[in-house]
């Protein structure tokens, strides 16, 4: 019906708009007579009777009918898909809900470990003090051993500052600021310089980089570059080393000041410090990403200073948070099933863009972030990345035969559409190769390129790089086979 009313228009619309003559072949004669007067050529004659067009003619009652039942039938799915948004978006409400109760169970986790950590840290600060500093202060020393002793274990935790140090230094050992200052910035750029060398593979680009800090002309931000650019580290990455440089600087200098140690002593305690931090800081993040109370208890065991009380505490408090989120996986998974058949039922398609407002799948799994114009994993979203579908493995077993996994790449708004299409490209192509290495069958993965097209709204308060940073992102969408 709407294809006859269509061709009815356009006739109409091509009567009323005459019909343009058709071009004759070209004319030898003409050509040589280009300017002759055109003022006397008569227009093209029509090869049709205007007479002999169909009017346009009323429509039928059946017809009428059939046009009317049409648009009520699409005002009706309108509304009903309005109506399951709707719907939806109270679902997705109450289920944020449970996950608000999952999150805050492993905060209290999060809590627990790091009270442990802590002490785990304080055990071994007061025995590396006992066995490399204790009995061997200056006399002159302005603090006490005591006073030492508790700034070792402050630094081991990882809670010692720059500007306590710098305190420290100047109110009770007498340097200027002036001199804190430049032996922080050279610790900065060797803990920045031994890096960049570690990361270097290229021999004659190392003996280059070494040339220059030789004749002093390697500056810190020279070598910032190095890291982002060779080394694939994020900004926030560098200036974590960069900070662990300036404070290895600054407590040597403490510790210079008064203890009788050599320099070699002093680099080996400051090296056992740091180390002790970083063994902090792995433990951490190994426990938050175990997905089994017996691979939590395994890594405590490995790691040693731990109390079997201390482990005991752990993994019952683990065993709680898993089971607490595989109960609220397997529910939503199964809300995430649910609509996928309804709306397949109801044969409503998939809109280009997900609705964030409704969609539950970024609950299950977060969605991966990205430096600017990069599609490089960082370690954290690694990390991210095997947790969400490690714990979702089981529960996901029971769909894998009729689910599959849809990674959508995303840009933010700045750059050409094509420059964000090839990014965005990259930013699915990863995060796949990844799963399938991992947790994944071919058929159970499929990737999109979604651009620039689909930006998360902005929040209120919320600063433009901050927006942008989040629409740096893969998402993982859920879809039915």
């Amino acid at each position: 019906m709407q294809t006859r009313i269509l061709l009815l228009i356009i006739a109409t619309t091509f009567l009323l708009a005459g019909c343009p003559p058709q071009p004759s072949p070209p004319d030898e004669k003409k050509e040589d007579t280009a300017t002759q007067d055109t003022s006397t050529q008569q227009p093209a004659t029509l090869d049709f009777d205007l007479d002999d067009l169909e009017a346009v003619r009323e429509l039928t009652d059946a017809e009428r009918k059939e046009d009317a039942d049409w648009i009520a039938s699409h005002a009706d799915r309108m509304k009903l898909i309005k109506q399951l948004v709707k719907e939806d978006v109270k679902e997705r409400e109450e289920v944020t809900k449970a996950k608000a109760k999952v999150t805050k169970a492993k905060e209290e986790l999060d809590e627990a470990v790091e009270k442990i950590l802590k002490k785990r840290a304080e055990r071994k600060a007061k025995k590396l003090f006992e066995e490399k500093i204790a009995g061997k202060l200056k006399k002159d020393s302005k603090l006490t051993e005591k006073e030492l002793e508790e700034l070792l274990v402050k630094a081991a935790q990882g809670e010692l500052t720059k500007e306590e140090l710098k305190e420290v230094l100047t109110k009770k050992l007498g340097l200027t600021e002036e001199e804190v200052e430049e032996i922080a910035a050279e610790g900065r750029k060797q803990a920045l310089l031994e890096k960049a060398l570690e990361v270097i593979k290229d021999e004659k680009l190392k003996k280059e980089l070494l040339e220059k800090v030789a004749k002093g002309e390697i500056t810190e931000e020279e070598l910032k570059k190095i890291l982002i650019e060779q080394g694939g580290l994020t900004e926030e990455e560098v200036e974590e080393i960069a900070r662990k440089g300036e404070e290895k600087a600054l407590l040597a200098k403490v510790l210079k000041e008064t203890t009788t140690l050599t320099d070699e002593e002093i680099k080996a305690v400051v090296a056992e410090v740091q180390q002790i931090q970083k063994e902090t800081e792995e433990l951490r993040k190994k426990i938050a990403a175990a997905t089994t109370t017996d691979e939590v208890r395994k890594i405590l065991e490995d790691a040693g200073g731990v109390t079997e009380e201390e482990i005991a505490a752990i993994v019952k408090k683990k065993e709680e948070v898993l089971a607490l989120e595989q109960s609220f996986l397997q529910e939503t998974l199964a809300k995430i099933f649910q609509r996928l058949k309804r709306n397949r039922e109801l044969g409503i398609d998939d809109a280009f863009c997900t609705n964030q407002k409704a969609a539950l799948d970024n609950l299950l799994v977060r969605p991966s972030h990205f430096e600017t114009d990069s599609s490089v994993i960082a370690e954290e979203t690694s990390a991210q990345i095997d947790y969400d579908f490690g714990v979702l493995e089981e529960p996901l077993d029971d769909y894998l035969g009729v689910l599959l996994i849809q990674i959508e790449g995303n840009a933010d708004i700045r750059g050409t559409n094509a420059y964000n299409k090839a990014l965005t490209e990259r930013r699915w192509t990863v995060p796949k190769q990844r799963l399938r290495s991992m947790y994944f069958g071919k058929r159970d993965l499929r990737g999109l390129s979604r651009g620039e097209e689909c930006q998360l709204p902005s929040t209120e308060g919320e600063g433009t790089k901050d927006w942008w940073k989040r629409n740096r992102r893969t998402d993982y969408i859920f879809k039915l086979r």
